[in-house]
């Protein structure tokens, strides 16, 4: 008997067999509603759980193929469909068996299609994550690159800064010479009062500088008059008191009367000689005692060769070595010390 269930209910029908055959073995099919639609099992299923369709058009193509066709493949609601639907164009089984085996043939190359696109899509995806890592390490080189052209252009302005600074320098430096070397060209040509302003103002500062000169010696002379003049009283105090002394023991010396020089050009020249070293060929303390004897500034023979031995002695600093010296040039050039210059002098003029 050969039953299937509908609705819920068992159905056996009858086998029908033809006198002169074996009897056939029939599968058990079964059908039962279930609360969302229909599920099919029936005999030689490999899988436990039947199959499950929506609707009776999905169901009969499950049938068509499941136990009909012997497929045990999971069906896809639209391809049973497309099966009732193939029926109803080939009710041959012939064409239809065709018509399925070609679409099945067409079915597995367009799995192997999918399944070739898939591996491809696999392939660029593999691509297109290396070409992304391949991006974000350009990405990475370009900014480690982007730092080094920073710092060679920072090291470059560096460079370019110095290089400015030292060009500056070396103006600067030639500026200074080239203005030296033109302050150096006037100081050479500048003359006091050639007409110009630097002339002028050379000839002014040499005349200030020349003025100052003139009132620090004048200075230096009345201190060391005043000093000298101080210590030749001083020491005539002290002798006249000793020769006070020496006048209450001995009776006085007569003064020696110096004889007459008689007037000659020689003697004229050698009264009008300068107190200079150059000039008298004297020890430097037989001239500083000349020079400054009787408390004034002597300047020429004729200003001390009026004084007496006695005179000199009472200079401070003037002893037996100052009139021996004092006394051989005297001698050298016909003078004598104690002599009246002016008769000498008078007679000059009148010549």
């Amino acid at each position: 008997m050969n039953s299937f269930v509908s609705g819920g209910r068992q159905v056996t029908a009858p086998n029908i067999i033809k006198q002169g055959t074996m009897k056939k073995s029939i599968k058990t099919v079964t059908v039962r509603t279930v609360p969302n639609g229909y599920e099919l099992k029936y005999d030689g299923m490999r899988q436990q759980e039947g199959f499950l369709y929506f609707n009776i058009e999905s169901l009969l193509g499950g049938i068509l193929k499941h136990v009909v066709m012997g497929d045990e493949k999971e069906q896809d609601p639209e391809e049973c469909k497309n099966l009732l639907q193939s029926m109803m164009t080939w009710p041959d089984s012939v064409e239809l068996r065709q018509a399925y085996a070609t679409l099945q043939s067409d079915y597995e190359d367009a799995k192997r299609t999918a399944h070739t696109a898939q591996v491809q899509l696999a392939s660029l995806d593999r691509k297109y994550e290396s070409a992304l890592t391949t991006i974000r390490e350009l990405r990475q080189e370009l900014a480690k690159s982007a730092i080094k052209v920073e710092a060679y252009n920072n090291l470059k302005r560096e460079l370019e800064r110095k290089a400015e600074n030292e060009r500056i320098k070396a103006k600067m430096k030639k500026f200074r010479e080239e203005e030296e070397e033109q302050r150096k060209a006037k100081r050479i040509k500048v003359k006091p009062n050639d007409g110009t302003d630097e002339g002028r103002k050379l000839a002014e500062k040499q005349e200030r500088a020349a003025k100052a000169r003139k009132v620090k010696a004048e200075n230096d002379e009345k201190r060391l008059a005043e000093k000298v003049k101080k210590l030749k009283n001083e020491q005539s105090a002290a002798n006249e008191k000793k020769t006070a002394d020496k006048s209450k023991k001995q009776p006085a010396k007569p003064k020696e009367t110096p004889k007459k020089i008689e007037y000659s050009q020689e003697v004229y020249d050698a009264l009008m000689t300068p107190l200079t070293i150059d000039k008298l060929k004297l020890s430097i303390r037989t001239l500083k005692v000349l020079k400054y004897a009787g408390g004034e500034i002597n300047n020429t023979i004729a200003d001390v060769v009026r004084y007496t031995k006695r005179d000199l002695l009472m200079i401070r600093g003037c002893g037996t070595t100052v009139i021996n010296d004092w006394q051989a040039w005297l001698d050298a050039h016909g003078l004598q010390m104690g002599m009246n210059p002016k008769t000498i002098l008078k007679e000059h003029d009148n010549h």
